[in-house]
């Protein structure tokens, strides 16, 4: 008798379980009806009632299945709503409805049950499926702001675009989406990338991968593409004709080349290496020649020579450097020691013996070498 009346409690706590689980449930998606005065109902997938109706069943309940998945998606549906109207509560709307989805990723009862009902449809699903969609189901997730994040940044409105980034980052992942979650974004960003290269765009590539960059600093890969994108920029730029744009590439290129070269992967990433050497020599080249056409218009230095032209110099001279401590070959040895050459000469011009002696030491040096390994 005894264990018939233990059956029995256990059958109605169950079923009063299930009866107040309906009633939230039922009550919520009546408040999520919508009806007014004089019309039909109106379904919404949202509103502060059925939200606060459906948080209070499972302050009750505990993580009940079915409450934590009707309050997800009323969450993500307020977050969507409030992310077009431009709201500042959107950053703060996406990260209640993700943590509310990370809740329901947890809950096995709520897997459990759709493998259930998988295998009860006709004909049946294989219940593995389910766990796959499970597996997927943070990606599909972040998905949306990563779509958000490109719109954005492809209308430059970054700072709309940096509040999706930092959800991506903070939110809890699995390590394997967490990795993922970096090669997406860049790929979502950088999608315009080929038609601007196409048409010669090369201040907006930059800017695309600079964008890029502003989130992910060192990320190994969009730093050797903005290398690339900089030198091909500047070697069809003419030093003669155009030359505040050489300078404004080499400005622009000065910070990424010291994060590219001071990368801790960089050693295993010979492609990266190669744009950071290519970088180098072509804008060594662009400030050599632009001070070479001028001592050739102008051969005494002490009539004309200033501070600039020693600036000149040393650009040339520190991406020389810069292309030859990633090549020591023939063509980078030549192109250090005429650019040591020039920067002597304008060092000397303006009194700096010290500095003028030392880097003609150094060219002299330079050339001994090349005429050995000839």
């Amino acid at each position: 008798m005894s264990g018939e009346l233990s059956e029995i409690t256990v059958e109605v706590q169950s079923g009063l379980r299930e009866a107040r689980r309906l009633l939230w449930a039922a009550r919520g998606w009546e408040q999520l009806g919508g009806q007014q005065a004089g019309s039909p109902y109106q379904p919404q997938p949202h509103n502060d009632r059925a939200r606060a109706t459906f948080e209070a069943g499972l302050q009750v309940l505990g993580d009940d299945p079915a409450l934590l998945h009707h309050l997800a998606v009323a969450e993500h549906a307020r977050a969507w709503d409030l992310e077009l109207e431009g709201s500042v509560l959107a950053p703060d709307a996406w990260r209640r409805a993700l943590d509310i989805w990370h809740r329901l990723h947890g809950c096995p009862a709520f897997w459990q049950s759709m493998r259930e009902r998988a295998a009860q449809l006709q004909p049946p699903v294989d219940p593995a499926v389910v766990d796959e969609l499970r597996a997927a189901l943070y990606g599909e997730l972040l998905g949306i702001h990563v779509a958000f994040v490109r719109h954005y940044c492809d209308q430059g409105d970054v700072s709309r675009a940096r509040p999706h980034v930092e959800l991506i980052r903070q939110t809890q992942l699995p390590p394997a989406v967490h990795e993922e979650m970096p090669e997406l974004l860049y790929a979502a960003m950088t999608g315009s990338l080929g038609d601007l290269m196409a048409s010669q765009e090369y201040d907006q590539a930059a800017r695309t991968i600079e964008r890029y960059l502003e989130f992910y600093p060192d990320h190994l890969r969009a730093l050797q593409t903005l290398a690339e994108i900089l030198r091909d920029w500047a070697r069809v730029t003419s030093a003669a004709d155009d030359w505040p744009t050489v300078m404004e590439i080499a400005q622009r290129a000065g910070t990424w080349a010291r994060e590219l070269d001071q990368h801790e992967a960089l050693e295993e990433a010979p492609l990266a290496r190669l744009a950071l050497t290519r970088l180098g020599a072509t804008l060594a080249r662009r400030f050599y020649r632009k001070l070479s056409q001028v001592f050739s218009d102008a051969p005494d230095t002490t009539a004309w020579i200033g501070d600039e032209h020693l600036a000149w110099a040393d650009q040339a001279v520190r991406w020389a450097e810069l292309a030859h401590d990633y090549d020591a070959s023939r063509e980078y040895m030549l192109l250090l020691s005429a650019s040591l050459y020039l920067r002597a000469r304008c060092a000397t011009a303006l009194g700096d013996t010290s500095l003028g002696l030392t880097d003609y030491q150094r060219h002299i040096q330079l050339t001994r070498r090349i005429e050995q390994e000839e």
